[in-house]
């Protein structure tokens, strides 16, 4: 598959009077993507990471280690924690402290035809933190809202159908 786009390439530069340079686009959209994953997607978890006081920063550390509860999202993942859950999703690791979560929101798009339901976690400082579960995996968003419940009993839920 590869000597083909190589062979196409090679007669677009050739015949199509395209620089040479053609051949490094690719190579530099999937060297841009990498660099923006590891520099801006990190980029508030370590904010909000380095905010924290050091027990609470090693507590965190330590519990990430251990055996926990990992939901499935439709492109990442969410891992509970006792103080916070860290979730990983399209490109970006964020860390919300339970504690600070006023408001959960479940919604279901009607351009998704009940594919995806999505989860909007709101926290008392206004950060809204948006993540998607697809449809074999929707049965854990009540469970993930159970558990954030039962950590925070000051959370309101707003189902958005």
């Amino acid at each position: 598959m590869s000597s083909i786009v190589f062979l196409l390439m090679c007669y677009v530069i050739v015949y199509g009077g395209l620089s040479v340079f053609f051949f490094f686009v690719p190579a530099t959209l999937l060297f841009l993507s990498f660099v923006f994953v590891f520099t801006v997607g990190v980029k508030k978890f370590k904010q909000t990471f380095d905010s924290l006081l050091p027990f609470q920063q090693e507590s965190i550390f330590l519990e990430f280690q251990t055996p926990h509860l990992v939901y499935k999202l439709l492109m990442g993942d969410i891992h509970l924690q006792p103080d916070c859950i860290i979730c990983r999703f399209g490109g970006r690791l964020s860390l919300v402290l339970i504690e600070q979560i006023v408001v959960v929101k479940v919604m279901q798009y009607s351009g998704s035809y009940g594919l995806t339901k999505s989860l909007v976690i709101q926290t008392c400082t206004n950060e809204k933190f948006h993540f998607e579960f697809s449809l074999k995996h929707q049965k854990e968003l009540d469970a993930l809202i159970l558990y954030l419940q039962a950590k925070n009993f000051q959370i309101f839920v707003q189902s958005m159908q």
